[in-house]
Parts: C-alpha cells; structure tokens; sequence
C-alpha cells in the first residue's frame, strides 16, 4: 500500500516527466503557441518545432522554395549556425551519456534532423529505472536553456536584476565574480529574465549560485509564473513588505 509520502513522490515525478515531455516536444515537433494581441486578447499559431525553425533561420532563402528564389546565393546566419552547431553538440552529448543498449547500442545521431535524435534521447533517457526525478528535473532545466537560446534568436528577452535583494537560497544580494582574475566584476545575485507574453518561458535565477555551486547543492532558480510568484512570495516574507518582480500577467 502506497503511503503519502510514496504518492507525492510519485506525482512530483510524473510532473517533472511531463515537463521534459513538454519541452522536448516544442524544441522537436510542430506546436501551438499564444501570442498575446494589443486587445488583451491571445491568437493562437501553430510554429514548427524550435530546432527546425533555427536550422531554417540559417540559410532562409532555402525555405521559400522555386518561386521564392532570386538566382542569388543564399547569404549565411552566422549567428544561426553557431547556435545550431552548439545544439547537434549538446544532442550528440545526450546520447553519448545513455548507457549502451544490449541490442541495439548506441543510439544513432541524425545530422540531418538532430530534433530525432533528441526526441530517441528522451525516450530511452525515461526508461532507465535508476532516473531520479532529480535528473529528470536537471535535464528539464538544460533543455529550457537549450530552448531559450533558440527563442533569444527570434525574440530577445528582456532582463532585470534585483538590485539589493537577497536570495531566497543562499542569502547574497551580490558577489564577486573573479572567476576571470583580470576582470573582477560585482554581479547583482537575483536576475529576471521575462519574454513578454509568455510568463511560462520567462525565469529567475541567482548568478552567485549558479557559479559557485554544484549539481548536489540547492541553487536559486525558478521558472514560469509559479516559480516567479513563489520567489517573490518569498522575498516578500524576508523583507516583509510587497515588492514587484514581474510575476503579474
């Protein structure tokens, strides 16, 4: 008989499975996305998966088809394809990382559509018994990243730091970052990235624990609307006064 404790374990990694199931699809597969309009209203459009429409923004003459050609050559996003070879990198990584398989081996890597072979990855990652909804929840945060970084391309996000604010975590309002010694810089700790209208891809983070700590420690960071308000929820109670972070619709 499952005891309490078993049940929210298990629903705490059915959610982080659905996330990775979430993300996976929208970097891989065709997928709706609501675009807020001036009215307040939202429209809803159906965008090809977020590595297609990178590979794509590489050379974008070669998508247009025969009619669409001028006869000139197809001028190179460089930026694009820096992007693009860094996400083929991580893929490749994803996979070396799986144990062998007992039939079939190591997966294969599809140059041609690397979103496939993301999408093997994902299966074969889930089905390993010894996964621990804290992998799982550190591969969710990785391919956000690896998502932000297409969506930073098309749409740059828009940052704030939260000057003076302690995090939650670790308790620093700001740090120095001598990880270069001949550039020692002082760095605000909390840091909002938003992408206006979509709360869900907009995050949180303190610089001073990604830097300074290990996958085994805590570290601030909190994403979509729900982490938002949890941080400032949180920033509230120590500083016992309402302060605005953006966590609003």
């Amino acid at each position: 008989m499952e005891t309490e404790t078993d049940q929210l374990a298990n629903l705490l990694r059915a959610s982080a499975v659905a996330e990775l199931e979430d993300v996976v699809d929208h970097l891989t597969i065709e997928h709706v996305v609501t675009v807020p309009l001036d009215n307040g209203r939202n429209h809803y459009e159906s965008h090809d998966g977020l590595i297609v429409q990178l590979r794509r923004a590489i050379t974008p003459d070669l998508g247009r088809g025969s009619g669409g050609s001028t006869g000139e050559p197809s001028v190179m996003d460089v930026d694009a394809a820096e992007r693009y070879a860094r996400i083929k990198i991580n893929i490749i990584a994803r996979l070396d990382s799986l144990p062998t398989l007992p039939i079939a081996g190591r997966l294969p890597f599809d140059r041609e559509h690397p979103e496939q072979s993301l999408r093997q990855w994902r299966y074969a990652f889930l089905a390993y018994a010894d996964i621990t909804t804290d992998d799982i929840r550190d591969a969710v945060q990785q391919l956000h990243r690896m998502a932000g970084m297409i969506r930073d391309k098309f749409d740059p996000p828009r940052q704030r730091e939260l000057v003076g604010i302690d995090c939650p975590v670790c308790g620093q309002a700001w740090w120095l970052d001598n990880r270069d010694r001949h550039n020692i810089v002082r760095r605000t700790a909390l840091v909002i990235t938003i992408r206006p209208g979509d709360l869900d891809e907009s995050f949180a983070e303190c610089t001073h624990c990604q830097a300074t700590r290990d996958a085994s420690e805590p570290r601030g960071y909190w994403r979509g609307e729900r982490g938002l308000r949890e941080l400032q929820w949180d920033i509230e109670q120590a500083a016992d006064q309402h302060i605005d972070i953006g966590a609003s619709s």
